[in-house]
């Protein structure tokens, strides 16, 4: 059985995802890897494509991708087990004040800092309905302008920060991972290793960080200043949830700023750090995935 034969209300596990190349790899940067519980929403009109629910979104797939992936656990999705109430407790967010609990953070070179009145640039980049634009608007207002990246026919949004001159942000396209399958993630993976930016905000959608965070480990790795944006922290609030910030922070290497774009919350702190971390060369901390050849646990 493969996803494409799902009716809309039913849902499966996926067993194995098909195919080759860019396109399989695609289908695994969306979250669609094997053991993962999809649902059917609802199906155009005309049959193709169809709507899914995966790891908490929604997601839009052609049928002949649909057709790559194998199900298995077929089940009516009333009648799957619903997961049990979990209790959450809020920690407030203690501000700017945070910047020192990475060490690598503080390694500033007078000489080489940027000054406040010199140009400074910055990449917004995230997955597709994270609130990107939203946070855009919110941070340009009025001060942009559109028209196309050079060679393709891609929107660019180019826009001034409010209350900062000599900032200026570009709004990359929605992207999944920076393996490029669509002239969107070409043009974002491009700008990100050819414009070389002063420093990048990811933002990410708070509800659903297993899906973002894939993006943002990628970017990481670019070793280009930058801060991590967790928008939608009033719907997770609104769902009795909590992320440790700073718990997160740390294990990044990286500041992270809970904020909620749509009402303009925790947007002046989210421009403090941006400002504050590529004016100093505030390179993300270097992760290591691998287990020290001398840790008693490696087996």
């Amino acid at each position: 059985m493969t996803l494409d034969e799902l009716q809309p209300g039913e849902a499966a596990l996926i067993r194995v995802v098909q195919g080759t190349g860019a396109l399989r790899h695609h289908l695994l940067d969306m979250g669609l890897t094997p053991r993962t519980h999809v649902e059917v929403v609802k199906r155009a009109p005309m049959g193709d494509p169809i709507q899914v629910k995966v790891r908490g979104y929604e997601l839009t797939l052609r049928l002949e991708e649909a057709r790559l992936l194998q199900m298995e656990g077929l089940h009516d999705e009333e009648a799957a087990n619903v997961p049990e109430a979990r209790y959450h407790f809020s920690i407030p967010h203690p501000g700017v004040g945070e910047l020192d609990r990475a060490p690598s953070y503080h390694h500033h070179d007078r000489a080489t800092e940027i000054p406040e009145d010199a140009p400074i640039s910055f990449a917004l980049v995230g997955n597709q309905n994270c609130g990107k634009t939203t946070l855009f608007n919110q941070l340009t207002g009025a001060n942009q302008h559109v028209g196309n990246f050079p060679g393709v026919t891609v929107d660019r949004k180019d826009g001034q920060m409010k209350l900062h001159a000599n900032a200026r942000v570009t709004d990359l396209p929605g992207v999944y991972s920076l393996s490029p399958y669509s002239n969107e993630e070409i043009v974002t993976r491009d700008f990100l290793l050819n414009a070389h930016p002063d420093g990048i905000i990811n933002i990410v959608d708070a509800t659903n960080l297993e899906r973002n965070l894939y993006l943002t480990m990628q970017i990481m790795e670019l070793g280009i200043p930058m801060v991590l944006a967790l928008n939608m922290m009033d719907e997770v609030r609104a769902n009795g949830g909590h992320i440790h910030v700073n718990e997160l922070e740390a294990a990044l290497g990286i500041p992270v700023i809970p904020i909620a774009a749509a009402k303009n919350e925790g947007i002046e702190e989210l421009v403090d750090h941006a400002l504050h971390v590529a004016r100093n060369h505030e390179r993300p901390a270097r992760i290591d995935f691998c287990v020290d050849s001398n840790d008693p646990d490696d087996p």
